[in-house]
């Protein structure tokens, strides 16, 4: 176990919040790419500038790929499998998982995590609802790694499979949890459709080979499992992105901010700040995320 040495965090205020009006423009004019077309910053970002709410990032030569001074990844877990009846600021359908994104992205999110859902809010992996859900996001970060979960009911490889028309509706990477029933076989499937894996590890388990095509290690973990699990998959030498849920999910944050492993936190993860109270929406979780990322950085 370690030591959850968050006492004193309070309430996180943007002092100057994007408004609804402005999300839905920063969305729109990501779809249209017409920023783009005039060799200007990708909209999210010009947004973020003129909020004075994301730091001024260095391009690379690529247009797309970002490179943020701040430090380690920080991942944005928008919904999970989460009901609409937990939390009012919870995204389901597209359109709103774009706004969300885009929130995000504009303080420093490099990665977001979504689970796509159908149109009566049950979480789905079929082709076509993942090609709306994933373009729409796409559309909005055009920067940013898109990662999917697979915790849906029915014979993922042929949902998967059904993936490989896509064209900008595909994923980067999509969640495998290790020990699951054919968790080699959908790993494989993603594989042949060009999707990276991101091996879930969430308790004590025989690794003796990771999948190919394997691009990251998220593990799950409690206070009082996370040293041991990592122990477990360190050896491997890929990047571990370390996270923990409900009640874990700050302690465990803030160690593996401390190790800068990757972290992530939004609504899938918890529903709190670290003080007890409700977040507002996943932004708020982001900014108070990206606040502690920082300040527990080595210097």
């Amino acid at each position: 176990m370690f030591e959850d040495d968050q006492p004193g965090w309070g309430p996180i205020q943007l002092a100057t919040p994007l408004r609804r009006s402005t999300r839905i423009a920063v969305v729109a004019r990501a779809q249209a790419r017409f920023l783009r077309d005039l060799g200007l910053s990708p909209p999210v970002l010009v947004a973020a500038y003129q909020h004075g709410i994301a730091e001024q990032p260095r391009w690379s030569s690529a247009p797309d790929e970002l490179l943020w001074d701040g430090g380690a990844v920080l991942q944005a877990c928008l919904n999970g499998s989460r009901t609409a009846e937990e939390h009012p600021a919870l995204p389901l359908s597209p359109a709103r998982l774009a706004e969300d994104a885009a929130d995000v992205a504009a303080l420093g999110v490099t990665s977001v995590h979504i689970h796509p859902r159908d149109v009566i809010g049950a979480p789905t992996l079929a082709g076509p609802e993942i090609a709306t859900t994933i373009a729409t996001v796409r559309a909005a970060v055009p920067g940013i790694e898109i990662s999917v979960s697979t915790d849906v009911a029915g014979s993922l490889t042929t949902l998967v499979a059904s993936w490989a028309a896509l064209a900008a509706g595909r994923p980067d990477v999509a969640s495998v949890h290790v020990g699951r029933p054919g968790w080699r076989e959908l790993a494989q499937a993603l594989r042949q459709v060009n999707v990276g894996v991101d091996l879930v590890v969430e308790s004590a388990v025989k690794l003796a080979e990771l999948p190919a095509g394997t691009t990251r290690i998220t593990v799950t973990a409690t206070q009082r499992t996370a040293e041991q699990l990592l122990r477990q998959v360190e050896p491997f030498g890929l990047p571990i992105l370390l996270h923990g849920r409900d009640d874990d999910a700050w302690p465990v944050f803030t160690y593996a901010a401390r190790l800068e492993h990757q972290v992530r936190m939004g609504l899938e993860d918890t529903l709190r700040m670290p003080d007890g109270r409700k977040a507002r929406n996943n932004a708020e979780l982001i900014a108070m995320a990206r606040r502690n990322q920082k300040a527990k950085a080595p210097s």
